[in-house]
């Protein structure tokens, strides 16, 4: 797929997103409107002046994630410098994995430490996502790779 039938497809899904939020919003703030009028009370006013803060604060938010993921679609058009960085980025990656695991072996081999496998798996998926994101950081910095 061309990255100008990429971008049409991924602009569309966002406006069907958004038409869909925004159908939910009205729908809530038709429903605290309703309970505005059908309830005279202390209590019931509070509760539906928070529902319409809340909703607008979520509207806010939606609007300014979306614009800022159409900023980020218009302005990362993959090339081949970006695919190559993100490969080495990704490879370097799995490398600290991998010393990492061998390091954890041999800190358990010896029972210089012990950790259970839900804590090793948490400590490799932080490591692997953030070694990724650091190389490609500095990858993206430094320039073409050699």
């Amino acid at each position: 797929m061309s990255e100008k039938g990429r971008y049409d497809m991924l602009s569309k899904n966002i406006h069907r997103d958004n038409s869909i939020f925004l159908g939910i919003l009205t729908l809530l703030g038709i429903a605290a409107f309703a309970e505005f009028m059908i309830g005279n009370t202390g209590s019931v006013f509070a509760i539906t002046i928070l529902m319409f803060v809340l909703v607008g604060i979520i509207a806010v938010l939606r609007i300014l994630m979306t614009d800022r993921r159409i900023q980020t679609i218009q302005n990362e058009v993959p090339d081949e410098r970006t695919r190559k960085i993100d490969t080495y980025a990704q490879s370097k990656s799995w490398y600290v994995t991998f010393m990492l695991i061998c390091i954890f072996v041999f800190l358990n081999t010896f029972r210089i430490i012990e950790l259970s496998v839900y804590e090793v798996l948490i400590i490799l998926f932080i490591a692997m996502s953030w070694s990724w994101i650091a190389f490609k950081w500095y990858y993206g910095q430094k320039g073409d790779i050699e």
